[in-house]
């Protein structure tokens, strides 16, 4: 599986700090394995409890934006939803006779 983008802030992050992932663990106060699992995209980082990603967050320095990323970039795909409708094709308007004469 591939780490979604929380995943990869949340890798590049530590690693940028020279932080182990039991070091950040530590200090985050939360379990080894969430970390760890979010990092290698076994659990998404969207289902972190908003208390979770506070903790990582505040041990990294960082804030809950830098972690998450800004709202407008990962907009949930609508399953089935309908392809947008081509724009209507432009009428001609009919040519005038150039003069003769």
């Amino acid at each position: 599986m591939q780490p979604d983008a929380i995943g990869k802030r949340l890798k590049r992050s530590r690693e940028l700090r020279g932080l182990t992932i039991r070091a950040l663990a530590l200090q985050a106060g939360v379990p080894q394995s969430t970390i760890s699992q979010v990092e290698a995209g076994h659990r998404p980082g969207a289902g972190l409890s908003l208390d979770t990603a506070k903790r990582i967050s505040w041990a990294l320095g960082i804030g809950l934006e830098a972690l998450a990323g800004p709202y407008h970039e990962e907009e949930p795909e609508v399953p089935n939803a309908p392809d947008p409708a081509p724009p209507p094709p432009k009428r001609q308007r009919p040519r005038k006779a150039a003069p003769v004469g």
